[in-house]
């Protein structure tokens, strides 16, 4: 146990209060959550020179996969060019989606989402792009509930997160156009 130390002008009403604000604060700036609650993963496939035609896919934990189309956040770019821990509680990846659909997942096909999903706990990757942004390209964020990747669309040099990449692309109820 640590000891408490209080001054006398300080009571312990004031220290149990400081406390819990600590606490509180600490807790919400260590949190690691990167999804949101009923969220398995989300993958982003953005253009690097413009902000629209972006693509969110989304796999909740109730088996849906829900994919928007819209215009890729502000903040994203800056958070991928500075290898920022991505929270999507905190950080929007997509504003002014112009397009939204939403499909039940068959058994299989959910299990074998969840199942690339867990491949990939012992998978790193690193940013490329802290090193050279590929203009007139595309890229992806991919966020599980542990990990993020940042990649190059044409170049992720991982099997196991392109295959995790094709499943979402393929079960997606949007048809994902690069262009």
């Amino acid at each position: 146990a640590l000891p408490i130390l209080y001054t006398s002008n300080m009571n312990k009403i004031d220290f149990c209060m400081l406390s819990i604000a600590f606490i509180v604060l600490f807790n919400g700036c260590c949190s690691s959550k990167r999804l949101p609650e009923r969220c398995v993963c989300q993958c982003l496939i953005f253009p690097t020179t413009n902000f629209e035609g972006c693509y969110l896919i989304e796999v909740d934990k109730d088996g849906y996969i829900i994919t928007r189309v819209g215009e890729k956040a502000d903040s994203v770019t800056h958070a991928v060019l500075n290898d920022i821990h991505i929270s999507t509680q905190h950080m929007r990846l997509l504003k002014n989606t112009c397009e939204r659909e939403k499909k039940l997942l068959g058994k299989d096909e959910f299990l074998k989402l969840q199942e690339q999903i867990s491949k990939l706990k012992d998978v790193s990757i690193d940013n490329i792009f802290l090193e050279s942004w590929e203009n007139d390209s595309w890229a992806v964020i991919l966020l599980t509930e542990e990990k993020q990747y940042i990649f190059p669309y044409w170049d992720c040099n991982n099997s196991s997160i392109e295959e995790l990449l094709k499943s979402l692309e393929r079960e997606s109820p949007i048809n994902i156009e690069l262009r």
